[in-house]
């Protein structure tokens, strides 16, 4: 068995891991919630801003019908608006991109939490058996002691 003092050694190390490492969960999991704030905002303005261009459009266009009543010219007015409305995440390739890179960066964060909550867990076990190891050679220190006295 390892002596006591490198018994402790080890366990302040681990210890010290084992902070380290609930510092980076706690990082990694506000990252992701901030992340997820964004990426919720960022379909809330892009939706209601696509909306409301939309909206003008139909207007503008009911507004220039209402106006120049030409009869047989109304199909023009329609070409002329056709294919102008703005475009949702799913359609606009700038939106589906940055969308995207919203998708890489929630996936990159689970993956770096799922690593570092497994090492913590690993680094609890070692601090654990290390506690352990570190009672049962002070009672053995206790009783050979005890036993020479």
């Amino acid at each position: 068995m390892a002596s006591l003092s490198s018994m402790q050694s080890d366990l302040r190390y681990w210890n010290n891991q084992v902070n380290e490492m609930n510092r980076k969960v706690k990082m990694l999991k506000k990252r992701r919630s901030d992340v997820d704030t964004v990426k919720t905002v960022f379909c809330r303005v892009v939706s209601d801003n696509s909306d409301d261009v939309n909206k003008k459009i139909r207007s503008t266009s009911q507004n220039l019908d209402s106006a120049i009543e030409h009869s047989g010219r109304e199909h023009y007015l329609d070409q002329l608006f056709w294919g102008k409305n703005e475009q949702g995440i799913g359609i606009d390739g700038n939106l589906i991109s940055a969308w995207n890179e919203m998708n890489r960066e929630i996936n990159n964060i689970d993956r770096q939490l799922n690593e570092t909550q497994s090492s913590l867990s690993q680094a609890q076990n070692r601090v654990r058996n290390l506690k352990s190891n570190i009672a049962a050679e002070e009672k053995r220190q206790r009783d050979e002691a005890r036993k020479k006295a």
